[in-house]
């Protein structure tokens, strides 16, 4: 066998595969309907964008009020009381992890004052 005969049977070999898997996605290339139709028109398909529905409101779900959740003035009490605790404790700790700074003594210096002299 010379090269082109081998080059043939192989492209042979590859247009029946194409046709078995065309066969098996359901779409045939060789169709010009289909191959005209596969072939993009520059449009989208579905709704286009920004497009609303006429009826939005009967199709969207109401959405519930949430009613505001307050704190009771003894809830803001006890947190602003542990909030105070957190703090002393803070505090308290960083008192104590500093060590007592030395306080140096002056010197006292006294002047030596010359006697008064009387005239």
């Amino acid at each position: 066998m010379n090269t082109n005969a081998i080059l043939e049977a192989i492209d042979a070999q590859i247009r029946q595969l194409q046709q078995a898997r065309d066969l098996l996605v359901g779409t045939n290339t060789d169709d010009p309907a289909i191959a005209t139709a596969k072939q993009s028109s520059g449009k989208r398909r579905g709704r286009p964008k920004g497009s609303v529905n006429k009826k939005s409101g009967a199709f969207a779900p109401v959405a519930k009020k949430v009613a505001k959740r307050t704190l009771s003035p003894e809830g803001k009490a006890r947190i602003a009381a542990a909030q105070k605790a957190r703090w002393a404790a803070q505090k308290r700790a960083s008192v104590s992890a500093k060590p007592a700074a030395k306080k140096t003594a002056r010197k006292k210096t006294t002047l030596a004052l010359a006697p008064a002299t009387e005239t």
